[in-house]
């Protein structure tokens, strides 16, 4: 894992939720304290490594944004898929 020395630049990391590996690696990244953007993904990867588009993904999206949240770590929610739009207005409201 990179350690983050210059958090005052205003940068973020984009974690696709889509990658298995990304439900491993955000508990790390939410350690070092860095803006996150959240991302469904869009490319087409092998099963063994990533969810395909449905409502598995949307559950891990949403759960993902939950756990940073939870964490109290800024999250920018990257998405122009309807229903994941309609749950986060729904969480805020």
């Amino acid at each position: 894992m990179v350690e983050f020395k210059y958090m005052a630049c205003g940068l973020a990391i984009i974690i696709p939720a889509q990658l298995n590996r990304s439900v491993e690696d955000l508990p790390e990244l939410l350690k070092t304290g860095v803006k996150l953007r959240l991302v469904k993904g869009v490319y087409s990867e092998p099963a063994e490594v990533s969810l395909a588009k449905g409502y598995q993904l949307d559950e891990r999206y949403l759960a993902m944004v939950e756990q940073i949240v939870e964490h109290g770590s800024r999250v920018a929610c990257v998405t122009q898929d309807p229903y994941i739009i309609k749950v986060l207005k729904e969480k805020v409201s």
